[in-house]
């Protein structure tokens, strides 16, 4: 009697035990992956709160726009559309070593540029644009279009088929009618600038259209292609009109600062 009196003790105390809770898939898998040897998460920063995240270093350089040579004949400029830098007395700005010429390729031609012929067809084309917007007066027109990489070429162009190495530079200087209409060109477009290219100097009595247009890409531009076809007295004058417009520097293509056109020689 006493045997079957605990046997009925023990069933009641089972009935009344709660019964564990089985475990759900969600919570299966996350013992499973805890215990596996996958990696700690880690939160991304925007998890962390913000007195825990370093600031940025000092030090550290902006995040600088491709190099360029996005196009230079863009509307849009960096700099304020008055051309102010409201500086109180203009201050010489930092000497910056010039990119060696040619520095984008150790080859001596461009494999990828067009012909002569075809060179000589594009500069006369826009050529006769220029003469045609400076006979009537129309000076600012001669700022439209899309032409520095045949016009003034360059090394480094985002025109590949256009951009010159040594042995192209002396190709082109070698062809007198390319070479004159070359300096044809860049006495036009400084004109519509204001300024006399060949006596180094602002024109007096400037014509309606004429000034400085704040596009200093296309000034840098000039000037790199006049050092590497070794023009030294034009390239001198347009740095000498440089100084004028900028007297403290600050030549800037979106964050690409264009400071060496100043120091070339």
């Amino acid at each position: 009697g006493a045997e079957m009196a605990k046997q009925k003790h023990k069933k009641k105390v089972r009935k009344t035990e709660p019964t564990p809770p089985s475990p759900s898939p969600s919570s299966s898998a996350s013992s499973s992956a805890s215990s596996s040897s996958s990696p700690a998460f880690v939160p991304t920063p925007a998890a962390i709160p913000d007195s825990v995240v370093p600031p940025a270093s000092p030090s550290s350089p902006p995040a600088a726009s491709p190099p360029h040579d996005a196009d230079s004949d863009s509307h849009s400029s960096p700099q304020n559309s008055n051309g102010s830098h409201n500086d109180d007395e203009p201050t010489q700005p930092t000497p910056r070593s010039p990119r060696p010429k040619f520095f984008i390729s150790e080859d001596t031609r461009n494999t990828h540029r067009v012909s002569l012929d075809h060179m000589l067809r594009v500069q006369e084309a826009q050529l006769e644009k220029f003469k045609a917007n400076a006979k009537p007066g129309k000076w600012n027109k001669i700022h439209d279009g899309h032409y520095d990489w045949f016009m003034f070429p360059i090394e480094d162009g985002n025109q590949l088929q256009y951009n010159v190495y040594s042995e192209d530079v002396e190709e082109l200087k070698s062809n007198s009618k390319w070479l004159s209409n070359y300096h044809e060109s860049i006495r036009l477009v400084s004109r519509a600038w204001g300024w006399d290219i060949d006596k180094a100097e602002a024109i007096n009595r400037k014509e309606k259209g004429m000034g400085w247009t704040f596009w200093d890409v296309r000034l840098a531009k000039m000037i790199r292609s006049l050092w590497l076809f070794d023009e030294i007295d034009r390239m001198k004058s347009l740095q000498k009109f440089a100084w004028t417009v900028r007297p403290s520097g600050g030549f800037h293509y979106g964050h690409i600062n264009l400071d060496e056109i100043l120091w070339m020689e």
